[in-house]
């Protein structure tokens, strides 16, 4: 991942979404376009939205998800890191409800009827390398992730 993609997703500079996409600049989006943006990782296997996650950047994950095909936004809402973890796991350590919420939202709009017939993993489900679930990082992380676990609780049960 490049710097200044990194440090917009830190940030939260929606800006940089806006005008990369506009300007098809070599950057996150303009790189998305040409169908190699899913491979743009931190040496820790992070996309944008995890990294946006980690630093509780609700406007820029929305941003971000905005720029997406369907496809796509099913693609990187699950896509896992090195550690196996997906943006929701990092939203869950980092006590973010609201991030929690968004992106358990925008997978549930995407989910199709063959999605929920084949029993399609879904982000609040899968397992880290540890074993854990975003239910079990919030759970873990305790504090303020509280809330978050009780938001996933209440979306499993």
């Amino acid at each position: 991942m490049k710097k200044e993609v990194y440090s917009a997703a830190v940030r939260g500079d929606t800006t940089f979404l806006r005008e990369a996409q506009r300007m098809d600049i070599e950057s996150i989006t303009a790189s998305y376009y040409k169908d190699d943006f899913l491979a743009l990782t931190t040496g820790e296997g992070n996309n944008i939205l995890h990294v946006a996650a980690l630093y509780g950047q609700l406007d820029f994950i929305k941003e971000a998800l905005a720029t997406f095909s369907v496809a796509d936004k099913k693609l990187v809402i699950c896509q896992v890191n090195l550690n196996g973890d997906t943006p929701l796991h990092l939203g869950a350590k980092q006590s973010t409800k609201s991030i929690a919420e968004l992106l358990v939202e925008s997978y549930r709009l995407l989910l199709s009827n063959d999605d929920i017939r084949e029993n399609v993993p879904v982000p609040w489900m899968v397992r880290n390398n540890k074993g854990n679930t975003p239910l079990h990082v919030a759970l873990i992380n305790g504090g303020k992730s509280i809330q978050v676990a009780a938001y996933l609780l209440d979306i499993i049960t």
